[in-house]
């Protein structure tokens, strides 16, 4: 059979073909020009992870060409076969429509923006969507005195998350502001620097606050900006599941829990309020067990609590610390990494740090441990490697010896 015609192979326009206008099918926007041999869609993505090819062909069967208008290229393939996809250029596109072609940086890709454009129209101008609901951030900032915690932070995010979305949307820009047949169709209007950022503690009580609201407003705002605070900011930034039918230490910690009220920082967990939702009472932090399901979600702390030294640390499924006084928790953890052992990898170079900081002082944080991490003994770190069989407890000697054995040498990580 012979091969299907691609643009390159079709004659030069010699007028500007029609212009069918702009639609939003899923997560595209298609804009579509009738040319003599069939409809050419040009499609841009609202989000460059969200394209697949099959199932948009599905979408447009009838069409003579697709044309994926992505972050660096421009991509032909066939409606009937999306297996098969050539690059293209700005220039064949121009030359085959007889104008230009459009280019919406990434982040201006919104209804809102793209439908204003009209072939032979001047740029939009406009702001790009930035990386969370603004709205949403706004009204819960709005709630609070002007010069709150929860007020500063959340009008800074927004600035700042302005400020971002500006600096996408020209990078999108110059990727291809000189490309013939490239016309940008719409350009950020440009916003003022940012201020000085908020001081550690003024970021710490606004989340604190903010975390422990109980309405569905405070809990749409923790969800919005996930990602948009540092972690040794937040209540907690890490969480893992805990099985209790997998060992002893998960069971007795598991009896300890109290039942709790609805708060935002239950989202962040993942939570819904139709869930059992408690808290550990040791560390105020929450926890909660999914409907039908015998997991227990748990944030970790940042840092312990404890008023006892370290007397051993528990490796049964999850790392456990007990203290001399009889208490165990749940080993400290943030910034998205948890204490973990039996291989040579991110998890136990932090554990063996973790160690190293608790061991001197039982109340170290998370990120004490994060930032100390190049100065911990290889000892401890080689203990730590072994796979050690679930139920195993590393005792204090233990741990001291370890600490000692190239106390002299440190591990570059």
């Amino acid at each position: 059979m012979a091969e299907r015609y691609r643009l390159k192979d079709l004659r030069t326009a010699t007028k500007p073909c029609t212009y069918r206008g702009i639609r939003f099918l899923k997560d595209y926007a298609v804009l579509t020009w009738d040319t003599e041999y069939g409809q050419v869609c040009l499609i841009y993505p609202s989000h460059e992870s969200h394209f697949h090819r099959e199932p948009l062909c599905k979408l447009l069967p009838h069409v003579f060409s697709i044309v994926l208008v992505s972050l660096n290229d421009l991509i032909e393939f066939e409606p009937t076969n999306s297996e098969k996809f050539v690059y293209t250029t700005g220039r064949e596109l121009q030359r085959v429509l007889g104008m230009p072609v459009p280019y919406w940086p990434n982040s201006m890709r919104s209804p809102q923006i793209m439908r204003r454009w009209e072939p032979g129209g001047p740029t939009i101008l406009d702001h790009p969507r930035g990386g969370f609901d603004e709205k949403i951030v706004l009204e819960l900032a709005n709630i609070y005195p002007h010069n709150h915690p929860a007020a500063i932070v959340l009008r800074y995010l927004v600035r700042r998350a302005r400020h971002q979305a500006v600096m996408w949307a020209q990078s999108d820009i110059e990727e291809w502001e000189d490309s013939d047949g490239i016309l940008i169709a719409a350009r950020p209007i440009p916003e003022p620097d940012l201020t000085e950022a908020p001081t550690d503690n003024i970021w710490i009580d606004a989340w604190s606050d903010i975390w422990s609201r109980s309405d569905d407003l405070a809990a749409q705002c923790v969800k919005e900006t996930h990602g948009w605070g540092k972690g040794r900011h937040l209540p907690f930034s890490t969480n893992i599941q805990v099985y209790p039918s997998h060992n002893a230490t998960a069971t007795k910690w598991i009896h300890t829990l109290e039942k709790a009220s609805w708060r935002a920082e239950f989202t962040r967990l993942g939570a819904s309020k139709e869930d059992d939702l408690f808290r550990d009472p040791a560390t105020g932090l929450p926890v909660y067990r999914p409907e039908h399901d015998d997991r227990y979600f748990a944030a970790l702390p940042h840092r312990l609590p404890a008023e006892s030294s370290l007397h051993s640390v528990i490796l049964d499924d999850d790392v456990w610390i007990r203290t001399f006084d009889g208490s165990v928790y749940l080993a400290p953890g943030g910034e998205g990494i948890n204490a973990t052992w039996g291989y040579g990898g991110r998890g136990p170079s932090y554990l063996a740090s973790l160690i190293n900081c608790l061991l001197d002082d039982i109340n170290s944080s998370a990120f004490d441990a994060l930032d100390e991490r190049r100065e911990t003994p290889d000892g401890l770190y080689e203990l730590v490697r072994i796979k050690h069989e679930n139920g195993t407890v590393l005792d204090r000697r233990l741990l001291e010896e370890a600490k000692r054995s190239q106390g002299s040498e440190s591990r570059i990580s």
